[in-house]
């Protein structure tokens, strides 16, 4: 899954595929049509591939593709595109360990996050 967002974190753009396979590889050209200076700048050609030797064991391939532009947050549309795999492929989640939901201590928390100081 890919996702774009402006400065306030809602979404532009997100891009998910279906098929989880981590190999899937996406490639984004930009191409002219050669219509008009306006045109210009608009047009992508989305190529996803698998790697040669990539195996199938099932005898029917079936794979969608998750595109949305809804100026929803971030987490909505993360949460709309697991939702729809879900569904798609009918998985049921496993659910959180209850070690999940002790408290726990940040070391780094009282540093503000900034963990890395140089001395001059």
């Amino acid at each position: 899954m890919i996702s774009c967002t402006d400065r306030e974190g809602r979404n532009r753009l997100t891009l998910g595929m279906l098929d989880q396979v981590e190999c899937t590889g996406l490639r984004i050209e930009n191409y002219t049509m050669g219509v008009s200076a306006r045109a210009e700048g608009l047009n992508y050609t989305l190529e996803f591939s698998k790697p040669v030797g990539y195996s199938i064991p099932r005898q029917v391939l079936s794979d969608g593709v998750y595109l949305n532009q809804g100026s929803r947050t971030w987490f909505d549309t993360v949460e709309d595109y697991s939702n729809w795999v879900r569904r798609e492929e009918q998985i049921v989640p496993l659910k959180p360990p209850a070690a999940a939901f002790e408290p726990i201590w940040c070391s780094w928390y009282p540093f503000g996050q900034d963990t890395v100081k140089v001395r001059e």
